[in-house]
């Protein structure tokens, strides 16, 4: 199961890194924090570039909550586990199988978002023909021409969520 950390941002890697180093690899099955790539214009033009997806958070997958939690406690950097119980009180609970679902279909193997290409009409997006956009038209919240660069709104540990992707206008 998914659970999401809240870390210092721009140290989401070197976070990861200690967690690694503290913590067993029976706990810990995996951890992750989604990367994403967007088209910047620079002054000669066009260049790939990568971001946090989700800028401040790292994902770990594990089966043993408690006890992670307990590994978890000694790392300097840890600032605290997300998610409500349901009946409100602040507990370490898992993604959702929907959030799951939506961050392993957006994210991957390689937990790393690609550029989709669109094809435009009238300056709308008429078509999604490639990439992690593909099927979410109707989760897209903004588009930016000009930045090459559209938002959806996810849903993420109980918290709707906008995520910047990139984009390809593909003629």
């Amino acid at each position: 199961m998914y659970y999401v950390i809240q870390v210092q941002t721009r140290h989401e890697e070197e976070i990861i890194d200690m967690i690694k180093k503290l913590v067993s690899k029976e706990i810990l099955l995996d951890i992750f924090s989604p990367s994403v790539e967007v088209n910047k214009k620079y002054k000669d033009g066009w260049r790939k570039v990568t971001r946090k997806c989700f800028p401040g958070y790292v994902f770990v997958n594990t089966n043993n909550p408690a006890e992670l939690f307990k590994e978890l406690y000694p790392v300097p950097a840890f600032t605290k586990l997300l998610g409500v119980g349901k009946t409100g009180e602040r507990s370490f609970i898992p993604l959702s199988s929907d959030e799951a679902y939506s961050l392993e279909a957006l994210a991957g193997k390689e937990h790393n978002v690609g550029i989709s290409d669109i094809r435009l009409e009238q300056g709308k997006i008429v078509e999604v023909l490639s990439g992690p956009l593909k099927g979410k038209t109707g989760e897209i919240i903004k588009v930016n021409l000009h930045k090459r660069i559209c938002v959806i709104l996810m849903d993420m540990a109980g918290r709707k969520c906008e995520v910047t992707l990139g984009i390809n206008i593909v003629k």
